[in-house]
């Protein structure tokens, strides 16, 4: 993946940056040529070699968002084989789709969480992942939508009630 100053890119311990400008520098005895990356008031280099290997990623496509919101609109069933956790909830696995900011992976724990919260209710470490998943996914889906993360909120939440809905109406069959 080849970026261009300024691109708006992803760093995943940050969210989203725009990449400043290019420095070239010598670390350890090797020239390297670094990524000047700016989000909000942080400014952090980041080496070419490891943006390439996915210290950055571009910003969400439409086509990304589209497939993003298709996955919010897809009922989601519970596994009644495992009642204690039907949803196969994993807070390991959630912590490290935040960690990547990893857009699908975040949609579908989201969806598992919302599902769970209707079903019986969230812990508080599950509400806190949710409210921490809910932040990077408008973050990034606002920029690229250009509107508000408020309107982003209702939307997501709205697919994913109608994807309840369906769920419900399936299950009734």
């Amino acid at each position: 993946m080849t970026f261009q100053v300024g691109d708006t890119v992803v760093k995943p311990s940050l969210g989203l940056c725009k990449i400043m400008g290019m420095r070239t520098m010598v670390v350890d005895g090797r020239c390297e040529e670094y990524f000047i990356v700016l989000s909000g008031d942080v400014r952090v280099m980041v080496p070419r070699s490891r943006a390439e290997k996915g210290e950055l990623r571009p910003a969400m496509t439409e086509e990304q968002l589209a497939a993003l919101y298709h996955a919010f609109e897809e009922p989601l069933l519970a596994d009644d084989h495992e009642p204690d956790n039907p949803y196969h909830l994993d807070p390991r696995e959630m912590e490290k789709a935040l960690a990547y900011r990893d857009p699908m992976a975040i949609a579908q724990w989201m969806r598992a969480l919302f599902n769970h919260e209707k079903d019986i209710a969230l812990s508080r470490a599950e509400a806190d992942l949710w409210t921490r998943m809910l932040r990077v996914l408008t973050e990034e889906i606002s920029f690229v939508e250009k509107t508000t993360k408020g309107k982003i909120t209702v939307k997501i939440k709205g697919l994913m009630q109608a994807a309840r809905k369906k769920r419900k109406e399936r299950i009734n069959r």
